[in-house]
C-alpha cells in the first residue's frame, strides 16, 4: 500500500494523545484558539478508535504512551484508502535516541 500524501480539506482536526491531563488541556486550549478542532485520547485504544472514526489531519502524541504502536499505524495510513497522518511526538525520556527505527534513520 502506498499512502497518499497529506491533503487537508475542511477545518483541521487534531488528535491529542496524552496521559497527562494538564498537558493535553494546554495543547487543546492553544489549538482551539486557532482554526483547529481537537479530540483528546488518554490511551492507545482511544486514539486508534479516533483514527478510524474521526480521521484527524494531525496527531500530537506522548511517545511514552504507546507512541511506537501509534506511529506504526499512522505511518502506513489510517486505513487502506487514507492518507499518511503527520505526527508531532513528544516525550519525557532522558535520552534523545529514538526507539522507533524510522526516526533513527531520519
Amino acid at each position: 500500500m502506498n499512502p497518499k500524501p497529506f491533503n487537508r480539506k475542511g477545518p483541521a482536526r487534531v488528535l491529542v494523545m496524552m496521559d497527562q491531563r494538564v498537558i493535553a488541556e494546554v495543547i487543546n486550549l492553544t489549538l482551539n484558539h486557532g482554526l483547529y478542532v481537537t479530540q483528546a485520547a488518554k490511551s492507545l485504544s482511544q486514539a486508534l478508535a479516533l483514527l478510524d472514526d474521526w480521521h484527524p489531519h494531525l496527531a500530537v502524541i506522548d511517545m511514552d504512551l504507546a507512541g511506537d504502536q501509534f506511529m506504526k499505524r499512522a505511518s502506513g495510513g489510517v486505513s487502506e484508502t487514507s492518507e499518511r497522518l503527520p505526527v508531532l511526538a513528544l516525550t519525557r525520556r532522558g535520552t534523545s535516541k529514538p526507539s522507533w527505527p524510522p526516526l533513527s534513520r531520519a
